[in-house]
């Protein structure tokens, strides 16, 4: 946690950790912010009382805090050279990330006599819609959708089954407003599409 550049404030001093692990970023922190009230602190009790101050006691109660911190944390280090020197100057076990969890996900084709539309978007915006309790500011133009159909299936899945529809949103975001384009087969930049036949892989933290 050594940085030689110029701190010039606190804000700089806060922005010298972004670039560390999650684990690392807490403890500077909490190290900084604490160095900060304690040195103050101890400067008012020498010079306003006959307290005697050390950087030994500086460091007992910064230590202390930064203990503190590393206990209450619930990020994990990166398992680096810096990290580990970090953690061995403040005395502290290592944190590692946890390992994720693989779950199999599967692309299911539609029965023949229904169309499916893929799109991209987040899970509770598609549960409005499985419950009709859209925005107000698009519920006109939802109720003129359901009005071209019999019936509406809504469902949500995973983005690792739903790949073209999320392909397709990137390349839309390049679009200006209002500017759209049509294909009558597939876009040259959806370089592969769902499988049925596949299985899929999904890793949650």
């Amino acid at each position: 946690m050594q940085h030689h550049t110029k701190i010039a404030n606190r804000e700089d001093m806060l922005i010298k950790c972004q670039n560390e692990s999650p684990l690392v970023q807490d403890l500077w922190r909490a190290a900084a912010i604490t160095c900060l009230f304690v040195v103050w602190r101890n400067r008012n009790g020498v010079l306003y009382g006959s307290k005697k101050s050390s950087i030994s006691s500086v460091m007992f109660q910064v230590r202390g805090v930064v203990k503190r911190a590393y206990d209450r944390s619930k990020k994990h280090m990166n398992n680096s050279t810096g990290d580990l020197e970090v953690l061995k100057a403040w005395k502290l076990p290592t944190k590692l990330k946890r390992a994720p969890r693989i779950l199999e996900c599967y692309w299911v084709a539609p029965p023949s006599t229904m169309i499916k539309v893929n799109a991209d978007g987040c899970s509770r915006a598609v549960k409005s819609f499985q419950n009709d309790q859209v925005h107000w500011q698009i519920r006109a133009a939802w109720d003129k959708v359901k009005g071209l159909a019999e019936w509406i299936i809504v469902t949500n899945t995973w983005r690792e089954v739903n790949f073209g529809a999320d392909i397709c949103s990137k390349e839309a975001s390049h679009l200006a407003k209002g500017e759209k384009k049509w294909w009558d087969g597939r876009p040259a930049f959806v370089y592969r599409i769902e499988d049925m036949n596949t299985t899929y892989y999904r890793f949650v933290s």
